[in-house]
C-alpha cells in the first residue's frame, strides 16, 4: 500500500470515527445553551486565569467546562463571587442529588471545589463523595486519585463490593445507563446483575448489557464466558464464539493466539454437553476458527471433528452466479484485508510485486454456510493468503448457499482473489457492470 493511499484511507477513517461520535443537533443545542448559561452567569471577569489559550474551533461544551476549571483559579480579590458562581453552575450540570446524566466534567470540577475550598468551604468527605462518584461513571477519570483499576477511594475490596450493592449507588447507574451511559456504568451495572447476594439478580439484562452497549476486547471475552460456562444461563456456544471470530482472525499474533486459545475452551465445553447433530456442526464451525493459525492443538482437533461427521465431504461445482454471490458479500471486507495486508515494503509501503491470484477452496456446512477455507494455490504472499482465509473464517453467516450443500458437507472452488485488491476497485466494480473476476 503506497503512503499516499494510506494517508488517503487514513482519512476516510477519521471522518466515519468522527460521524459516528459527532453529538446529534438537539445535543449540540444544549451544549451551546448551557455554554450561553454559564458564560452569562460568570460574568466578566479581567484576572489573568480567564485569559484561556484559543483551541481551533469552538466547542461549546469542552469550552464551557474550560471556563469552569479556570475560574477556579481566579484570585477571590481580582473578581468578588466569581468562583462561587463557577461552583454554582457546575452544581447545575450536575444535579443535588446527581442526576444519572449528570456532566461529568462539572463533577471533576466539583470535587477540586470541595477538596482545595475553591469557592467554597473545604469539604473533605464531600470531596470524597464526589471522588467515589467520578470512580463509578467516568471512563476516563477526570482528577487525580482516582484508579479504576482499584476499589473505590477510601475503601478496601470489601467495602466497595457492599457500596455497589448499595440502591443509591444501583439506582444511579441505571439512571445513567439510561440517560448518557459511558462503558464504565453498564460495565459496573452488569457485573452487580451477576451478583447473586444483591436483590435484583438479573443475568440475562447482564448478558444484554454486555451484548448491546459494550464492544471492547475485554467485553468479548467476558461475554463468550457468560455466555458459555453455564454459571448463569444455559450456554449458547455459536453466539458465544460470535464476537471472538474477529479476534481469532486477527493478524497481529498475540491477539490471534487469544482469540483462537479462547474458542478452542468454548469448544471444549460444547463438546462436553454435544448431544445432537447440530452441536456437532456448531462445535466444528467454533474449531475451524480456532484451527486458523494452528494455535496448540486447534487444526488437529478441527482434522478429527470433520472426519467424525463426514470423513469425505463431496466436492461440487459451483455455478459463477453462486460464486460472485460470494465473493459479492465478502468484497469490502477481502480488499481491507489485502489493502492493509503488512508485508508491504520500501520507504513508501509497496506492495511486493509478482504475486499470482488466492485460489482457494471453502467447506459449507449442511445449510450452506461456509466452515473453512482451504489455499488450492498460494499467492506468494503467506500474509495474503492468510487473511483471506481469516476473512471467510470470521464472516462465515454472511452468506450460505444451501442448495449447493444439500444437507451435508461440501468442498466448493471460490473466485481467485486478487492479493492487490483494494476497496477503490471494488467501488469501481460496483460503478460499471462488473469486472472479469476468471
Amino acid at each position: 500500500m503506497t503512503r499516499a493511499r494510506a494517508a488517503f484511507a487514513a482519512i476516510l477513517s477519521l471522518a466515519a470515527l468522527f460521524l459516528a461520535v459527532a453529538p446529534g443537533r438537539a445535543e449540540r443545542r444544549d451544549d451551546w445553551e448551557a455554554y450561553q448559561r454559564v458564560d452569562a452567569a460568570l460574568g466578566p471577569c479581567a484576572d489573568p486565569a480567564m485569559r484561556l489559550p484559543a483551541y481551533r474551533g469552538f466547542d461549546p461544551h469542552r469550552d464551557m467546562l474550560r471556563k469552569l476549571d479556570a475560574a477556579l483559579e481566579v484570585a477571590p480579590e481580582a473578581c468578588p463571587g466569581f468562583r462561587e458562581r463557577a461552583v454554582a453552575q457546575a452544581q447545575l450540570l450536575v444535579g443535588d442529588p446527581i442526576r444519572g446524566d449528570a456532566d461529568l466534567g462539572a463533577l471533576g470540577i466539583l470535587e477540586q471545589a470541595a477538596r482545595e475550598g475553591r469557592g467554597m468551604a473545604a469539604d473533605p468527605a464531600l470531596a470524597l463523595r464526589y471522588r467515589r462518584l467520578l470512580w463509578l461513571l467516568d471512563d476516563f477519570g477526570r482528577r487525580e486519585g482516582i484508579d479504576p483499576t482499584k476499589p473505590p477511594p477510601d475503601m478496601n475490596i470489601a467495602q466497595g463490593e457492599a457500596w455497589l450493592a448499595s440502591p443509591d449507588v444501583i439506582a444511579l447507574l441505571e439512571a445513567r445507563v439510561a440517560t448518557a451511559p459511558t462503558d464504565r456504568a453498564v460495565r459496573l451495572l452488569a457485573e452487580i446483575r451477576l451478583r447473586r447476594d444483591v436483590p435484583g439478580y438479573d443475568p440475562v439484562r447482564a448478558i444484554d448489557l454486555y451484548a448491546t452497549r459494550l464492544f471492547g476486547e475485554d467485553d468479548d471475552y467476558r461475554l463468550a464466558v457468560l455466555l458459555s460456562d453455564g454459571a448463569h444461563v444455559a450456554p449458547d456456544f455459536p453466539r458465544a464464539a460470535q464476537r471472538l471470530r474477529k479476534h481469532a482472525a486477527d493478524d497481529y499474533e498475540p491477539r490471534g493466539a487469544r482469540g483462537q486459545r479462547a474458542l478452542l475452551r468454548i469448544a471444549d465445553r460444547a463438546e462436553a454437553a454435544a448431544r445432537t447433530d447440530q452441536d456437532r456442526h456448531d462445535i466444528l464451525a467454533i474449531l475451524a476458527a480456532a484451527a486458523l493459525d494452528g494455535v496448540d492443538d486447534g487444526r488437529q482437533r478441527f482434522d478429527a471433528a470433520l472426519a467424525r461427521i463426514d470423513p469425505r465431504p463431496r466436492r461440487v461445482a459451483a455455478s459463477a452466479v453462486q460464486k460472485r454471490a460470494i465473493y459479492d458479500a465478502l468484497a469490502e471486507k477481502l480488499a481491507y484485508a489485502m489493502d492493509w495486508a503488512y508485508d508491504s515494503v520500501g520507504p513508501d509501503y509497496e506492495d511486493p510485486k509478482g504475486l499470482g491470484p488466492i485460489r482457494m477452496a471453502a467447506l459449507l456446512d449442511p445449510a450452506g454456510r461456509i466452515v473453512a477455507t482451504t489455499i488450492l494455490q498460494p499467492s506468494g504472499s503467506p500474509v495474503r493468503d492468510r487473511q483471506a482465509r481469516a476473512v471467510y473464517v470470521e464472516h462465515r453467516a454472511v452468506v450460505a448457499l444451501p442448495e449447493l450443500s444439500r444437507g451435508r458437507y461440501v468442498w466448493i472452488k471460490l473466485l481467485p482473489l486478487d492479493p492487490y485488491l483494494t476497496i477503490f476497485k471494488v467501488w469501481d466494480a460496483r460503478k460499471t457492470d462488473g469486472v472479469k473476476l476468471e
